[in-house]
């Protein structure tokens, strides 16, 4: 689910000319692809599920925000400012997995208590 957002994300940032967005997209393309072929060599055949993609995107978001520290110290406040932007980028599609995930579990709940019940 959060690999396809990631794809469809990367055609319309690639189709509104946005190269923030797509550079930083084209990032955790490639941060993704080298876990699932990690995670292949170890038997895991479909590569890392959505769970363990929030993990890197977690840490990217740790990586640029630390990055963003230094850069201000640095004095370079206009590559603060990428790598803050980048941060919002990453942020956006953790967003949308927790809203999906979050429906996703009270749908089920529903169900579980509508049988329960009847």
């Amino acid at each position: 689910m959060l690999r396809e957002r990631l794809n469809e994300s990367l055609k319309v940032a690639i189709k509104a000319k946005d190269s923030c967005a797509v550079a930083t997209i084209r990032l955790i393309l490639a941060a993704l692809k080298d876990r699932d072929i990690a995670a292949r060599t170890k038997g895991n055949k479909d590569g890392i599920g959505d769970d363990e993609i929030l993990s890197l995107l977690q840490t990217m978001i740790k990586q640029r925000r630390e990055s963003s520290e230094l850069y201000q110290k640095g004095n370079r406040p206009e590559l603060a400012e990428r790598e803050l932007k980048e941060v919002e980028i990453i942020q956006s599609f953790m967003h949308y997995y927790n809203k999906e995930h979050i429906l996703f579990v009270y749908l089920n709940m529903c169900c579980i208590l509508f049988v329960y019940f009847v």
